[in-house]
């Protein structure tokens, strides 16, 4: 992926603003109400959950935190979608979360 990189020095703890609400939520009832395309598209796009499908509202325009990479050893984590720095990051150094620990 394209990764996100700290401008500057941050302190474990601090929160990351990697989301502005900018997100919709497709549930599994209208996922399958959509064509094989569009089904194929958020399939490979979105990022699913037990009910549906988190999607940028426009891809477009998309906020830091779809641009995040996965490592099993992550300097960042989040606690209901709000993101916070898990050790100090160095200027430069790219922010990752450990995907399977997504809820």
């Amino acid at each position: 992926g394209v990764g996100v990189f700290a401008t500057h020095a941050i302190k474990k703890g601090t929160l990351l603003s990697l989301f502005i609400n900018n997100s919709r939520f497709i549930s599994k009832n209208d996922f399958e109400s959509k064509s094989a395309d569009e089904k194929n598209f958020l399939t490979w796009h979105c990022v699913e959950d037990v009910d549906g499908y988190w999607c940028p509202l426009d891809f477009r325009a998309m906020d830091l935190g779809w641009y995040l990479n996965h490592s099993k050893k992550p300097n960042a984590y989040d606690i209901d979608d709000t993101y916070y720095a898990g050790r100090d990051i160095h200027a430069g150094e790219e922010i990752l979360i450990d995907y399977d620990l997504l809820n």
